[in-house]
């Protein structure tokens, strides 16, 4: 099932589990009503996915307790990086999969996830 990958997902990408957790069952119950819609398309599980970085990113902005950003270092990055690093890091996809979940390019995947990794690592030189 993919539901323990979408809670990891959404966690690394809310700084509240709960929230993480709230959000998670909001997209699984809107996508169990876009369901015959959503099987058609070519890669479902990635339609799931792109919902739920959706849901994170307009929760984060919707939420008061959110807004001081997300645990640990990927907090401190813009959404499209954490995004990505959370993809690719967390949920293990390729850059392929998370250019389509994101719907961008391949590149543009590979620059955010070089900009992400050169930020936390200036933050951690930083703090060191």
């Amino acid at each position: 099932m993919r539901g323990a990958a979408l809670q990891r997902l959404a966690r690394a990408l809310l700084r509240d589990p709960a929230e993480a957790d709230d959000v998670v069952q909001d997209v699984l119950a809107r996508v169990l009503l876009a369901w015959p819609r959503i099987s058609r398309s070519p890669d479902p599980a990635a339609e799931v996915d792109r919902r739920l970085v959706l849901a994170t990113t307009r929760h984060r902005r919707g939420s008061r307790s959110t807004r001081a950003g997300t645990p640990g270092p990927l907090g401190v990055l813009p959404v499209r990086q954490r995004a990505v690093l959370a993809l690719r890091y967390v949920d293990d996809q390729s850059d392929e999969r998370i250019a389509d979940v994101l719907d961008t390019s391949v590149e543009q995947v590979r620059a955010a996830a070089e900009r992400g990794l050169a930020a936390l690592r200036r933050r951690t030189a930083a703090a060191g």
